[in-house]
């Protein structure tokens, strides 16, 4: 996947070909996404200290925040999840993890509504 500083907040073109070019399917997917991944965060935050492995909520939340982030052309934020996704809840790891998943997330609300200013409210 790469490091997540190498890679695009947000590649506009993946996101198009995945829904056809379709400019309101964009929109309309991009607020799912976000109002999705910001739950997911929320989420991600409750989880911080609980079981590690694939079957632990941390896991699972940042696996599905990694999905989402991939279908949509979000690529640093589906690398910062896959990075997250193994760490374990002893220590500040997951807390570090989660601010630059914070961030990143900040960044691409502003940078899909720049690209696609329909999806301002």
């Amino acid at each position: 996947m790469g490091e997540p500083e190498s890679l695009p907040s947000f590649d506009l073109d993946h996101f198009a070909k995945a829904v056809g070019g379709d400019r309101r399917l964009m929109t309309h997917f991009a607020a799912i996404f976000v109002a999705n991944a910001t739950r997911y965060v929320t989420q991600m935050h409750g989880a911080i200290g609980s079981e590690k492995g694939r079957g632990g909520a941390w896991y699972g939340v940042a696996h599905k925040l990694k999905g989402s982030a991939s279908a949509v052309g979000a690529h640093r934020l589906a690398a910062l999840c896959a990075t997250a996704e193994p760490l374990p809840p002893a220590g500040d790891a997951r807390a570090q993890a989660l601010s630059a998943i914070k961030d990143e997330l900040d960044r691409l609300k502003h940078v899909m509504t720049d690209l696609m200013p329909q999806t301002r409210k």
